[in-house]
């Protein structure tokens, strides 16, 4: 693979579209070509699928039926556009990958961690990013975030706030620990700061790895 991989990570309201934004001016400003992408999504299944699993009405889907749904979008994710974006030579940024599933499926919602490595073992065909950055934010910060915005919440920003502090503490635990978040490169970013502060912290990341 000739390209680099980007996932961005986080609680929703963390700041990921925003820090997104920012990547991609900075990757603009030196001329270098990018996809950006998200997960569940950017496929026709995977847009189906994120429906289903982020409609913020009771969908009666079960824990692990969402971990299958999840990893079906991923994989066809992985064959659409990561693999084919890394193969031309370009940056490959995405909202969310594997990090999200061990997070939400398994810290929040208390699926086997043996399981869910299972399912994507198979779904990521082996594929590991160059650099996750995880963008961390205190709950209770990020659920006031989520009530300025006024508008509809989906499923997963409507958990109580016991199910957001398990997720953040799966993002913290795979950043610290390889045996948890597997083989690749994480960087914990404070998501409190400045969007400012926080592109200009990533972009300095990318620049330590020679991304």
């Amino acid at each position: 693979m000739k390209g680099r991989w980007v996932v961005v990570e986080g609680l929703n309201a963390a700041g990921k579209t925003t820090l997104m934004d920012g990547i991609k001016e900075y990757l603009h400003s030196k001329e270098q070509s990018f996809t950006h992408s998200r997960e569940p999504g950017s496929s026709i299944v995977g847009e189906r699928i994120r429906s289903l699993l982020l409609d913020g009405k009771e969908s009666g889907l079960q824990p692990i039926t969402e971990v299958l749904l999840f990893a079906a979008a991923r994989h066809q994710h992985i064959v659409e556009v990561i693999e084919p974006g890394l193969r031309t030579g370009k940056y490959v940024l995405c909202d969310r990958y594997l990090p999200s599933s061990i997070s939400f499926q398994g810290y929040g919602q208390g699926i086997s961690l043996a399981v869910i490595k299972k399912i994507n073992d198979e779904a990521t065909v082996g594929l590991v990013p160059d650099l996750t950055i995880i963008l961390d934010i205190d709950p209770e910060l990020a659920a006031e975030r989520i009530a300025a915005r006024k508008g509809e919440v989906d499923k997963y920003e409507g958990y109580d706030m016991e199910f957001q502090k398990r997720v953040r503490q799966g993002y913290l635990d795979q950043a610290s620990n390889p045996k948890i978040g597997g083989p690749g490169k994480f960087v914990v970013i404070d998501a409190s700061q400045s969007p400012t502060d926080i592109l200009s912290e990533c972009i300095g990341w990318l620049k330590h790895y020679e991304l």
